[in-house]
Order: structure tokens, then C-alpha cells, then sequence
């Protein structure tokens, strides 16, 4: 056996076989050099005589990913389409052994590979089209060959991970392993004979129906209203591979992706992109290093705390954590249990967990009869502070507990951190701590987040919430329009056509209005006049959103039925001087609202990096991805532009547009520089 070593990439041969490995950790990124090395390991294996056949893996955790966003300024990658091709057209067998994750240009090097086996909980994805990109080293072609239109539009549109199972119903993988794929893929690599994509034509014989399918999904909201061009192009670069030649094909995607990677909203979704990773990402600098082996959940009976347990249950276990189901209550316990399982069981149906492995996760929740077995666990989750429960917890572990201010007494030594928001990867999390919080407590539970890939945004010790702020901010803007001459329907329906994930007042209704309004009077520092008064003869009236089937709107067993009748009598008496309010004036104004909202509480040292403040936007507020979020589009603006709209809409109330400082001071020194 014979063996290469070079810095990035490695090659040893095994019974004729060249195993070539990335070995670029954590993530395997194919940056640059990385392609540099490996076209280099690669034409040495095709050229070596002793060598019948190559085997492509990955060094780690995981098989390979893209280059790293912050440097990554020009596509498509023509270093990254010769390599493919150098795989595809090799006259040896190449097979890729696939582990962990491949992800984007990582799955697109597996591709081109004759042959794949992977590892039964490998995840699979191409997020291209969450950045306005597209595959751009031939993948599209190649995955449409190798599983069909349907099944390529299904894994490229949605940008979403899957895991093995679905992979293997796509028809995308040769063998699965339960174990390492490497023997599998030596193995399999002598047995066969080169299958270059190109020649392959089985998975084209449904083309009429996949061209039917491709037309269908055109018309969908989702690709007409998309904020970038890329499913648009995405699906013309699929209908090339289903009725043109690999050759067209690929300059088809190259052009494509060019242009894409050029859209202006391309580079907001690639903002928040990297915003978000440095949200899950954070790490306090002055502790030593953390971990978290053991999660408790305190079932508590109370339906909306225990659902964010369940969601942070399972993905806990998913994340390999092991997890610890307690409290006094074994009805509470065993429901709380049973809603962790249909989490899982909803991953296996979606193709993310096989079966064996939906068993041994089922199996690993650990219900414990007295709380005392929450004593074994790093990180526990409690809906309230309970004294009973916090008696149990090690002193060196933290308890995570939602609160909308400062968490209550607590033993000595143990650490309570407050927190905000759903632990769901599309939501954002917010650590309060207090000024006793340990820097301990904190990085555990940042330390947590990590682990869940988990958005999170640590407010400094002392300083208020980030995202009631923000809230606030949008809400008492929508009252602003309301009682301007707006309807309750025309502001909603302008956020929704906008790309927002929800209108203020639907929201409202779905949080309830109560909820909502006590939010906002903690969080804003000057509210609408007619705005509160609505919303107090709403809640006198007991309407308070969509549990009570009264709100802003008209509810009918959760279904939106149309506006309140009672709402526009209200306002009329608030309000009788109203004028017509346009469309095309409404998102602006509140997202104004809430960028300035934004600049006060960077100014205020209220987060830790300006693009905190895009994230809790975004995930907690529904701000479109492709608009950036509230600083970045102040900035994309300019902000000389931003601070002149404020100073226009401060002349309809003067005290809510007070420009934010920090913004009224870059500013002053923008044009300071242009003075002589």
C-alpha cells in the first residue's frame, strides 16, 4: 500500500483502490484550495496503473460542504465543475462514501461520482436557492439524470436538508450502510465498471410527466413570487436536462447561476444567511469550554410550555443528546413524551429518520418518576421558576425558563437564565440573563443552541429584550395606519404581498391580543393613543384574538373569516377624521419603524452585533429574508436616504420618529467627510 499526503487532501490505496479523503475540518468546505489539491490527488490516482478504481470521503464528521460564505464573491465555480467532470469522465470506477452531511458543492461532488453509498444518518442538501444561488458545478443536470425532474425539483426547491431514507427513494444512493460507508464503497468501487451521468437515460423515461410537473410548479406562488429569479431558474435548468444535452446543460447553469449571483436580493438572503450562523455560532469569550450531554424537560401540564418542550425534546435527541422527561405529574409526563414522539415520528414520515433510527431515539427518552433524576442533567427546561425542581438541579447546571422578565428566587448556586421564543431552527431564542447570572449558566445555554442549531441572541446582563422591542415598534407603527384611514385587512394584506410571514394584526390574533398589548406596554417607551383604546374595548369585549373567535378579525374554528365589524366602529369614534391610506406606503412605514427601533438598541449596547438585530427581525418577526432585516436594509438604502424618510414621518408624530442617535451620528459623520 502505497499513500500521498498533501495538506488538504489525502490519499491511500487499499486492495487497488485509491481512497482519496478531504481532510479540511470541521466542515470539509470546498474552498479553493481544497479543489486545487484534490483535482491534483485525483489525476495522480487516474494516471497511477496500480490504481483500478477511486473512492471519493470525507476526513471527520461529515463528507463536504461549500466554501465559506464571507469569501465567497464570484459563481459559478469552474474549479469546482472541472473537478466534477474529472470524476464523471474518469475510465475508473469513482464512488463517493458519504457520512454526516453533503451539503451544496459537497453533494454535487458526490454526484459526480459513478457511484454512491452512504451512511444511514447522513443529511443531504442543496440550500443554494435560500441564497438566490443555484447548483453551479453541473449538480442540477446531474441529479436530474440520475433521479428524475420530479424528485430533482422536490430536493432543489424546497433548500431543506433530507436525510438518507429519502435520498434512497429518490433513487439517489447505490447502497446504505448502518456503519462507516468506507468498506461498502471499496468494496462496491471494485465490482463495477464506470457509469459517467451523462450516459445515463432510465431516469428520463417519465420525462413527458416530469415536463407537465415543471410546468405546474411555474405557475406556483412560491417560484411567481419568489424574492430571486433562482427557482425560476432552477426549473429551466431541470427541463435542459430533461430535453437537451449534458454539454447545453451545463453552460445553461453556468449562465443562470451568473447572473442569480449578481441579484441585489441575493446578497440580503446571503446577509441573514451568515447573520444566523453567527447566531448560532456564539460563544462567550471569558468561560472555559461547555458542553451539554444531558437535557430535563419539567413537564408541567400547561399546553404552551409544553409544547416548546417538545420541540426542544426532539430535536435534542436528534441532536444525540440524552434526555431526561420529568415532573410530579405522570399525566403531564407521559403526554409530554408522547408529543416528543410524534415530532419524531413526523422526521421519519418527511424522510429524515429511517425507522431504526426513529426506535432508538424513541427510546432514549428517559422519563423519571421524581425529580430527582433531573439532578443528572446540564440543562433543564422549566415553563415557571419552581423551587421544588430548582432544589434538584446540580449546582453547576443552569435552568432555562421562558420569562418576560427576571427570573424569581432561587437556591443558592443555581443558575435560572430567562429566555424568549420557540426552539425551532426557523424562530429565534433570546437568553435574558440577569446581573447574577454565572458566565457559566450562560455559556450552557448558549452552549445548548449550538448544539440545536439555534439561532440566539444574548442580551447583555441588565439591558431589556430585543425582540418585544422590535415588536413594539411594528405594532404602534400599524396603529399609526390604522387610525391614519388604513384597514385592519389593507395593512395585513401589504405585509403579506411584501413577503411577510404574517400582517401585525393577524398576529396579534394568533398570540392573542392581550398577550401582545402587555408585551408592548413592558417593551415600548410611547404607544398609539387610539391603538390602546382598541385594543382595550376588544379585551373588555372578551375578543381576544383566535381562541375567543372575536379580534381584529372574525375567527371560525381557527380560519380567518374576515374583518371584525367592530373594529371600524371603534376606530370611526376614535378617529372620525380619516383619509385614504395607499398601499404602497404601509410596509415601508412600519419597517422604518422598526430599523429605527433597531439603531436604538444597537446604540444602547443592547446586542452584541448589529446583525443580531436582522435575525431577531427576520426569525421573530417574519421580515422577509430576501429584504435582509431591519439594519441591513437601512444600510442598503443609505443611510443619509433612511434618516431623511424618518425626519418625513417624524411630522405626523414627532415623539414616536425621534431619530435613533446612533443613526442621526453616522450620519454627521458621513458628511463630515465629505466637507473639505
Amino acid at each position: 500500500m502505497t499513500q500521498t499526503r498533501l495538506q488538504l487532501v489525502t490519499r491511500h490505496d487499499q486492495r487497488g483502490v485509491g481512497i482519496i479523503t478531504l481532510a479540511y475540518p470541521p466542515r470539509n468546505g470546498l474552498e479553493p484550495e481544497v479543489i486545487a489539491e484534490a483535482q491534483s490527488v485525483v489525476q495522480a490516482a487516474l494516471l497511477d496503473a496500480d490504481v483500478r478504481a477511486l473512492v471519493i470521503t470525507g476526513g471527520g464528521t461529515g463528507f463536504a460542504s461549500g466554501a465559506d460564505l464571507r469569501g465567497a464573491v464570484a459563481r459559478p465555480d469552474s474549479a469546482l465543475s472541472a473537478l466534477c467532470r474529472m470524476l464523471e469522465d474518469a475510465r475508473k470506477p469513482t464512488v463517493a462514501a458519504i457520512h454526516g452531511a453533503a451539503i451544496g458543492p459537497g453533494l454535487e461532488l458526490a454526484l459526480a461520482c459513478h457511484f454512491r453509498v452512504a451512511q444511514v444518518d447522513t443529511q443531504f442538501s442543496f440550500p443554494d436557492i435560500a441564497l438566490g444561488w443555484l447548483p453551479a458545478a453541473g449538480g442540477i443536470q446531474r441529479l436530474t439524470r440520475i433521479v428524475g425532474g420530479r424528485a430533482a425539483m422536490s430536493a432543489l426547491l424546497g433548500g431543506r436538508a433530507f436525510g438518507t431514507p429519502r435520498a434512497e427513494q429518490l433513487g439517489l444512493l447505490d447502497i446504505v450502510t448502518q456503519g462507516a460507508p468506507l468498506d461498502a464503497a471499496t468494496t462496491r468501487a471494485l465490482q463495477v465498471a464506470p457509469r459517467p451521468t451523462r450516459k445515463r437515460l432510465d431516469a428520463l423515461v417519465h420525462s413527458k410527466l416530469d415536463l407537465e410537473a415543471l410546468d405546474a410548479e411555474r405557475t406556483k406562488r412560491a417560484v411567481v413570487d419568489a424574492p430571486t429569479g433562482a427557482p425560476r431558474a432552477i426549473l429551466s435548468c431541470i427541463e435542459a436536462a430533461l430535453t437537451d444535452d449534458m454539454a447545453s446543460g451545463f453552460r445553461l447553469e453556468a449562465r443562470l447561476a451568473a447572473t442569480c449571483a449578481e441579484d441585489p436580493a441575493a446578497r440580503a438572503l446571503r446577509a441573514i444567511f451568515l447573520a444566523r450562523r453567527d447566531a448560532v455560532r456564539t460563544k462567550p469569550l471569558d468561560t472555559g469550554q461547555v458542553s451539554v450531554g444531558r437535557l430535563g424537560l419539567v413537564a408541567s401540564g400547561d399546553a404552551q410550555s409544553d409544547r416548546i418542550a417538545a420541540l426542544l425534546g426532539a430535536r435534542a435527541l436528534r441532536a444525540n443528546l440524552a434526555l431526561v422527561v420529568g415532573g410530579d405529574d405522570p399525566d403531564a409526563r407521559a403526554s409530554l413524551s408522547a408529543q416528543i414522539e410524534r415530532h419524531l415520528q413526523r422526521s421519519e414520515v418527511a424522510g429524515h429518520l429511517s425507522a431504526g433510527r426513529l426506535n432508538a431515539l424513541m427510546n432514549g427518552i428517559n422519563l423519571a418518576e421524581n425529580l430527582q433524576d433531573i439532578g443528572s442533567c446540564d440543562v433543564v427546561f422549566m415553563g415557571g421558576v419552581r423551587p421544588d425542581v430548582l432544589a434538584y438541579t446540580r449546582d453547576d447546571a443552569v435552568c432555562l425558563c421562558p420569562s418576560d422578565g427576571q427570573a424569581g428566587p432561587a437556591p443558592v448556586a443555581v443558575q435560572v437564565l430567562p429566555c424568549r421564543g420557540l426552539m425551532t431552527p426557523r424562530a429565534v431564542l433570546e437568553l435574558c440573563p440577569s446581573e447574577t447570572t454565572s458566565p457559566k449558566a450562560r455559556a450552557l445555554g448558549l452552549a445548548l443552541a449550538g448544539v440545536l442549531d439555534q439561532p440566539t441572541i444574548e442580551v447583555p446582563a441588565g439591558k431589556p429584550p430585543v425582540l418585544p422591542a422590535l415588536e413594539a415598534a411594528w405594532l404602534v407603527a400599524a396603529d399609526h395606519l390604522l387610525m391614519a384611514g388604513a384597514s385592519v385587512a389593507q395593512i395585513d394584506a401589504a405585509f403579506a404581498k411584501a413577503g411577510w410571514r404574517e400582517g401585525p394584526f393577524v398576529r396579534q390574533d394568533r398570540f392573542g391580543i392581550v398577550a401582545t398589548r402587555t408585551r408592548i406596554a413592558q417593551a415600548a417607551a410611547y404607544q398609539s393613543e387610539g391603538g390602546i383604546k382598541l385594543a382595550a374595548s376588544l379585551i373588555a369585549a372578551g375578543q381576544n384574538g383566535i381562541k375567543s373567535g372575536l379580534g381584529y378579525y372574525t375567527w371560525d374554528a381557527g380560519e380567518l373569516v374576515g374583518e371584525n365589524p367592530a373594529v371600524q366602529s371603534a376606530i370611526a369614534l376614535l378617529q372620525p377624521a380619516q383619509k385614504p391610506v395607499l398601499d404602497a406606503d404601509i410596509v415601508p412605514y412600519c419597517a422604518a419603524a422598526i430599523s429605527n427601533q433597531a439603531a436604538r438598541i444597537l446604540g444602547a449596547q443592547g446586542v452584541a452585533r448589529a446583525s443580531d438585530l436582522d435575525v431577531a427581525a427576520v426569525f421573530g418577526l417574519g421580515w422577509p429574508r430576501g429584504q435582509g432585516g431591519p439594519i441591513w436594509a437601512a444600510e442598503d438604502e443609505g443611510l443619509g436616504l433612511f434618516l431623511s424618510r424618518i425626519w418625513g414621518y417624524s411630522t405626523r408624530d414627532a415623539t414616536f420618529w425621534q431619530p435613533a442617535p446612533l443613526l442621526e451620528n453616522a450620519v454627521a459623520k458621513m458628511r463630515e467627510t465629505l466637507v473639505p
